[in-house]
C-alpha cells in the first residue's frame, strides 16, 4: 500500500509544485520506497529505489545510507564502501557549512 501511494505521488504532474521542490520531494519518495523494500529484505529493489532518488537529489544522505546497507547485504562490498565514503563526505560537508 505504501509503495503504491508513493508511486502515485511520483507520477504527479510536476506543475503542482515548484519544479525544484517537486524534484526533491520525489527523491524522498523514492527513498521511502526503498525503506519499505529494506523491511521486506528486497535489497535489489532498495538499490534501484535509492539510485532513482540520488538521480533526483545527489545529496540525499538517507539514500546513500540505505543503498550502502543493501549493497552490504548483497555482499557488494566495493559499492557499499563507495556509498559509505560519499555519505561521510556529504555529512562532513554539511557539518562544515553549519559551523
Amino acid at each position: 500500500m505504501a509503495i503504491k501511494q508513493m508511486k502515485e505521488f511520483i507520477d504527479l504532474d510536476d506543475d503542482v509544485v515548484e519544479p525544484e521542490k517537486m524534484k526533491l520531494m520525489k527523491a524522498k519518495a523514492y527513498q521511502k520506497i526503498g525503506v519499505v523494500h529494506m523491511l521486506q529484505q528486497q535489497y535489489h529493489k532498495v538499490i534501484e529505489a535509492n539510485t532513482k532518488a540520488l538521480l533526483l537529489d545527489p545529496r540525499l544522505l538517507a539514500a546513500f545510507r540505505d543503498r550502502s546497507i543493501a549493497y552490504s547485504h548483497l555482499e557488494l562490498h566495493e559499492e557499499a564502501e563507495s556509498d559509505r565514503k560519499q555519505l561521510e563526505f556529504l555529512t562532513r560537508e554539511l557539518v562544515f557549512v553549519r559551523k
